[in-house]
């Protein structure tokens, strides 16, 4: 019979962590509640979190619970028949403070049971929990670009199951960040800028929803609280891409358009048109500039606010490492890309066909309101699947930086 072990989390907490952060860590990494990891660690009592595991899993879980600022024992489980007090505990090296290990997080499954004697023997587990082991990727793997099509459904599920709660953190958001931009100059930066932890927020709600919780909608500003200030940061490299390619378009277009572009009125129009008719060469290769520029620009961005939010990288880290997995599923994204396309020009034809006969309705002195029809059937459609747009985000980013066991 091969021997088992269980993992125990002694009742301490590492050096160097505080109670609520660490708290704050499990919550984000496993399916418990936040009350139950606060009540977890506030009680300092050695409890069984893991049980009836291989030693290369239960060292595996011993590693990723000791990242969220637990002290924890590996101990090997007591044969049957044997009293449980026979049996000693063999600790394993504290690993937290290791550079060997890598510092990503991984989603920890935690059964779901009452505080344990962690020197007894295991009990049968009655109650099936979902299991969703796995570990972060320090690199991005390749994957098949059929996977491009399971992104949007996988999304499109995620999204079947609480839409209600999806649409009212997109609104909110959208909301927040228009009531920004009505701030002169500072207002867009600063959307920029903070609208990546709301975005980190959503990316937060998926994971949970993911792992099988039930979403709550202040899960949007979770952002705020968890890895705040490297999601910051990527709101500011972004800006500073921004920056760039306003630097690349004064140099293509010339001082003098620069300031009719900042100087506002008729003045100014008919300067820009001069500039651009004296130019259009000129401008128009600024543009395939820019357009080109812009391609490695999104494929460094979209996976940041995941790599950030839900596996702890650094701003600077998550660009390159987005980067890097875009290029390496550049298949799976035409797939991805493609599927988009079809589903924007069934989109189309729908609405299309309603406003002809909307229009035709019409015609014939039908009630007015009828013409209003093809807008409210626009927004019923294209604002959740700009929403399953966002949610594809963490599927794909799942996809390419998750391996499970």
């Amino acid at each position: 019979m091969d021997t088992l072990y269980k993992v125990v989390f002694t009742g301490r907490l590492l050096p160097g962590f505080k109670p609520e952060d660490v708290a704050t860590n499990l919550t984000t990494q496993t399916n418990m509640s936040r009350e139950r990891c606060q009540k977890l660690v506030a009680d300092k009592k050695p409890i069984v979190l893991k049980k009836d595991l291989d030693l290369k899993t239960a060292e595996e879980f011993f590693r990723n619970f000791q990242k969220t600022g637990l002290k924890m024992q590996v101990v090997k489980a007591s044969p049957e028949g044997q009293s449980a007090n026979a049996m000693q505990p063999q600790p394993m090296q504290d690993n937290a403070a290791d550079p060997s290990i890598s510092g990503e997080k991984t989603s920890l499954p935690v059964e779901d049971g009452s505080r344990e004697n962690p020197y007894a023997a295991p009990k049968a587990n009655l109650k099936a929990e979902k299991e969703h082991t796995g570990n972060w990727l320090d690199q991005p793997r390749k994957v098949p670009a059929s996977h491009g099509w399971r992104w949007v459904t996988s999304a499109t599920a995620m999204f079947m199951k609480q839409p209600w709660k999806w649409l009212a953190m997109a609104l909110l958001s959208l909301l927040f960040i228009s009531l920004l931009n009505f701030l002169p100059i500072i207002g867009p930066l600063l959307g920029t800028v903070l609208g990546m932890p709301l975005a980190g927020g959503m990316m937060l709600a998926a994971h949970k929803s993911d792992i099988g919780h039930t979403i709550r909608i202040n899960y949007l500003f979770e952002g705020f609280r968890h890895n705040r200030n490297q999601l910051l940061l990527v709101g500011l490299y972004y800006l500073g891409f921004f920056f760039f390619f306003g630097v690349i378009l004064a140099l293509m277009i010339g001082g003098s358009g620069v300031l009719a572009l900042m100087g506002g009125g008729p003045e100014s129009t008919e300067a820009i048109n001069a500039m651009v008719q004296q130019n259009i060469s000129l401008f128009f290769i600024g543009i395939l500039v820019m357009l080109a520029l812009s391609i490695p620009v999104m494929m460094a961005v979209w996976f940041t606010t995941p790599l950030v939010a839900v596996s702890d990288r650094t701003a600077l880290t998550a660009y390159k490492l987005s980067f890097k997995g875009c290029m390496k599923n550049w298949l799976a994204f035409l797939v991805y890309g493609l599927t988009f396309f079809v589903m924007v020009i069934v989109i189309m034809i729908v609405v299309g066909a309603v406003g002809g006969l909307m229009a035709f309705f019409i015609a014939d002195g039908n009630s007015f309101f009828l013409a209003f029809m093809p807008m409210v059937l626009m927004l019923l459609l294209w604002v959740p699947l700009l929403v399953i747009c966002g949610l594809t985000v963490f599927t794909s980013f799942k996809d390419i930086y998750y391996q499970s066991v």
